[in-house]
């Protein structure tokens, strides 16, 4: 945290620290987050650490195993969510890294998630947008491939089904992009949306 960087030896000592016992504990996920916060630039060495050690704790740190259940949802969104925003690629990452392992996850907490994505796109700002720097409203292709693997993931409203509410939020994408120049995956993620939720 002092210097804003993590090195290859520091995070070998971090994953013997958090594994050395097989199991991640709350106040180590806290020392975790502490440390991403203070991070000036995330590696993607980085940024697998982060989302596996956090991930193991939120899915697998209480009973029953590979649930994310009310308590611990709240205690990752406010984890995340402590200056308002998701701040990185990492914590985007983690979020719909949880959702897509979990056997199931509590609805506000998936809604919480494309809530994220879709401001990112209205906004046109974050961390999907190179870095975080403003970019014209748009759907890019990181952020079709978010708003797929989250609304198809497990953990939601059941197995491969699109409920309602994903429907009506792909539908205020497309009006709010219709005019623009999305990425050539973004149609094809609106029709499949769309015709799961109709089926």
């Amino acid at each position: 945290a002092e210097d804003g960087h993590v090195t290859k030896e520091e995070l070998f000592s971090l994953r013997q620290l958090g594994w050395g016992d097989g199991k991640i504990y709350r106040e180590e996920a806290e020392a975790i987050f502490a440390i991403n916060d203070s991070l000036k630039q995330a590696t993607p060495e980085w940024v697998d650490f982060f989302v596996e050690a956090i991930g193991e704790f939120v899915l697998n740190g209480t009973e029953p195993k590979g649930m994310c259940d009310d308590d611990e949802a709240r205690w990752l969104i406010g984890a995340l969510d402590h200056d308002g925003k998701i701040e990185s690629i990492a914590e985007l990452e983690l979020l719909v890294r949880v959702i897509e392992k979990a056997q199931n996850v509590p609805d506000f907490f998936k809604d919480y998630a494309l809530r994220q994505i879709e401001q990112e796109v209205m906004l046109g700002t974050g961390p999907t947008r190179c870095g975080g720097e403003l970019s014209a409203t748009h759907i890019s292709a990181a952020e079709v491939g978010l708003l797929r693997r989250v609304i198809f993931a497990s953990g939601g409203f059941g197995p491969a089904a699109v409920s309602r509410k994903d429907a009506e939020l792909l539908f205020r994408l497309k009006d709010a992009t219709v005019q623009d120049e999305n990425a050539p995956s973004w149609d094809e993620l609106f029709v499949d949306g769309v015709a799961n939720y109709l089926k």
